[in-house]
């Protein structure tokens, strides 16, 4: 079992600060201070709702999905797309409002933005990006980091949140950030966190995403910290549940360390008592053929 999940493209995360323990978040309200771009509000407060989640994207100009449920590593350019607005963070020349340091910004239009957007990931090392670790976002423009300070807010400039802003200095403790929940996706996009199959598919949908579902039940099974734990997926007949069930059981055994599955289909026995019967004998089989199996593979 991994102690801290990884941080995989596609993830929706809230990104707290070590320092002062605020969520990074943004608001509808722009920026009207003199100096400033007027591009919308970037801060800090406790707040945990669906403005301080952000959704990790491949770097301005590459397909959002290409790179879907790879884990983020050290020195990866990423973007962080705001799931609430649909505004990337970003962060330019302009001055921020309270502490004159380099404004960052939410900008973009359904995730459409610039260059400027671009955020390297910086953990000290190489390894892969860790829900709880301490780690740095670094702006691609110009090397400065991700940065917040306490005590640095007000009502009209900042929206009443902590000032956000890029600082030049690797070395300061306010520049480090740690992914403290990871949130899956439900099927219509709402954040939960929960993943959610219960939509009822419109004519003509294909797939539903099933193959990002399958990933993310996978990571999701993986690191859990529960020693037992029931999931369900509802959904009407012919929605495409044993096609996501199969997706699934094919990842988990698909792994350097695989997880063993049983597959029963409850559907093919209309009582009680034999549907009790039969899956306690698939069961059986299936330990047996495990255990026929280490045997064989020790002569």
């Amino acid at each position: 079992m991994e102690t801290n999940p990884q941080v995989c493209y596609g993830d929706k995360i809230r990104l707290q600060h070590c320092a002062t323990n605020l969520l990074l978040r943004s608001v509808p309200v722009l920026y009207s201070h003199q100096g400033g771009s007027g591009q919308q509000i970037v801060g800090a407060s406790n707040l945990e709702d669906a403005n301080s989640v952000w959704e990790v994207r491949p770097p301005n100009g590459e397909d959002d999905s290409a790179k879907t449920g790879q884990p983020v590593r050290h020195g990866d350019v990423v973007r962080l797309l705001h799931v609430e607005t649909k505004r990337n963070l970003h962060s330019h020349t302009s001055i921020s409002p309270i502490t004159n340091q380099q404004e960052v910004t939410a900008y973009g239009t359904n995730g459409i933005g610039n260059e400027s957007d671009n955020w390297i990931v910086d953990l000290n090392e190489p390894g892969v990006w860790q829900r709880d670790v301490p780690m740095r976002l670094k702006f691609a423009g110009n090397g400065q980091y991700l940065h917040t300070h306490a005590n640095f807010s007000d009502p009209k400039l900042t929206a009443g949140l902590q000032e956000v802003t890029a600082f030049p200095r690797k070395d300061d403790p306010n520049n480090l950030w740690k992914v403290v929940f990871e949130i899956l996706v439900d099927a219509t996009g709402a954040v939960g966190s929960e993943l959610n199959l219960s939509r009822r598919a419109p004519a003509g949908e294909i797939c539903l995403n099933a193959e990002r579902y399958a990933a993310a039940l996978a990571r999701f099974f993986r690191n859990t910290s529960h020693d037992e734990l029931c999931f369900a997926i509802y959904a009407p007949w012919g929605r495409g549940k044993t096609q996501l069930a199969e997706l699934l059981q094919a990842k988990l055994e698909g792994e350097s360390q695989p997880t063993r599955v049983v597959f029963f289909q409850a559907w093919k026995y209309p009582t009680a008592p034999e549907v009790w019967v039969h899956l306690y004998e698939t069961i059986a089989d299936a330990s047996a053929d495990r255990k026929s199996t280490r045997l064989n593979s020790s002569h």
